[in-house]
Order: C-alpha cells, then sequence, then structure tokens
C-alpha cells in the first residue's frame, strides 16, 4: 500500500474539506498508477517486438490512417506519444534554489487541528535586475609620512563590469548564439553603458565564464 494511502483514517474525516483533500489525493494516486500501467504496457510489447524481430519474424504491421490510406507505424506513434508524456513530467527534474514555507495563520486552526505534511507547489522565476554600484573609496593623506591611505575594494570587485554580467554575456553569445550586436541592445536596454569594442574584449576572453 502506499504511504500516502496508508496514513488515512476514515474516521477522522469530519467535514467537506477534509473528504475533498482525500478524494483529490486519491485521485492523482489513481492517474499516476494508470500513467506507469500504460508506460509498463507500452514497454512490455516493444520488448516483444524486438524478440520478434531477433527472431526474424516482422515487426509490428503498419496500419492505414481513416479516411487517408496513408500508412502509419504503429510502433512509431506509440513511441511518439511515449516521448511527448515523459516531456510533461518536468517537476522531478526542476533544481529549487529556494524554499519558503506557507504557514497556516494558527489562529483560524481548531483546537483538534492536526499537522499533515505539506502541498508542494513549484514557481519557475528568472530575474534580470541590473545592480550597478557605486563605490565611495575613502581616502586619507599623511602630511607626516608623505604617505595616501585609500580604503579596498570588495573581492568580488573584478573592474568595471561585475562577473554576473559578464557570466551572462558569455553564456547568451556561446550557448545562445546572441551576436554582439543584439548583446550591446540587450545591455543598453537595461541602462548598462558598454561599447562594441568592451563587448568584444570580454566575449574573446574565452568561455571559463561558463
Amino acid at each position: 500500500m502506499l504511504d500516502p494511502i496508508r496514513h488515512i483514517d476514515p474516521s477522522s474525516i469530519k467535514d467537506i474539506d477534509t473528504f475533498r483533500d482525500i478524494v483529490k489525493l486519491l485521485l492523482n494516486i489513481v492517474e499516476q498508477q494508470s500513467d506507469q500501467i500504460e508506460q509498463l504496457r507500452q514497454e512490455n510489447q516493444e520488448l516483444k517486438d524486438e524478440i520478434n524481430r531477433l527472431k526474424g519474424e516482422h515487426g509490428r504491421p503498419k496500419f492505414p490512417n481513416a479516411g487517408t490510406g496513408e500508412s502509419k507505424d504503429v510502433s512509431s506513434e506509440k513511441q511518439r506519444r511515449k516521448k511527448n508524456r515523459k516531456k510533461g513530467k518536468k517537476k522531478p527534474k526542476i533544481k529549487i534554489d529556494r524554499t519558503e514555507y506557507r504557514r497556516v495563520d494558527k489562529t483560524v486552526l481548531p483546537a483538534d487541528a492536526q499537522f499533515k505534511g505539506y502541498d508542494e507547489v513549484v514557481q519557475q522565476e528568472l530575474c534580470l535586475v541590473r545592480r550597478n554600484t557605486l563605490y565611495k573609496v575613502e581616502r586619507y593623506y599623511s602630511p607626516s609620512q608623505g604617505k595616501l591611505y585609500r580604503g579596498s575594494l570588495p573581492e568580488e570587485y573584478i573592474g568595471e563590469y561585475g562577473a554576473g554580467i559578464q557570466s551572462l554575456m558569455q553564456t547568451l553569445h556561446h550557448a545562445c548564439d546572441v551576436t554582439h550586436g543584439r548583446l550591446g541592445v540587450l545591455l543598453k536596454s537595461q541602462g548598462i553603458v558598454m561599447s562594441a569594442g568592451t563587448i568584444s574584449n570580454i566575449l574573446l576572453r574565452g568561455k571559463s565564464w561558463l
């Protein structure tokens, strides 16, 4: 028995919301099991077809499409459907950068409310935010020593353009084939002042930023 089902206590169902949540859970499990059964059925059929081919027998026959008279490879069609179905299951492949807990307002909970875990909802987002920094570096001069004392810049300072913008440019150019000119347009639209020559020099440093 699946772990989520094992913990369902029918005697604890005392309101419509709890009943609705349990029905939703059961429907999700049924859908998952149905997908797994269909996938296993197709894989089993593909293995049978491969065994038949290894035996020297013919593969699965081609049937004409209804109303068109065109032949259709059943095995190829099932492989296509299987591939498309796999594309839809993105959630396990998503890398999570941060987790935010959304708490229930405890003031609305009845005294006998029991914690039942979390619903996991993933939102994907990509932020492109300008962050130009002005460093005001202190300077002190000692007449007695004839020496100028100057504050230090942070370790992440690598020049007029930061590591983030340079790595973004390398990624867009080398991985996405964005041209020098289009990079200049993008930077200008975000309020970044950079000459065409500087763009070229940064991109010529190689792909190590990636």
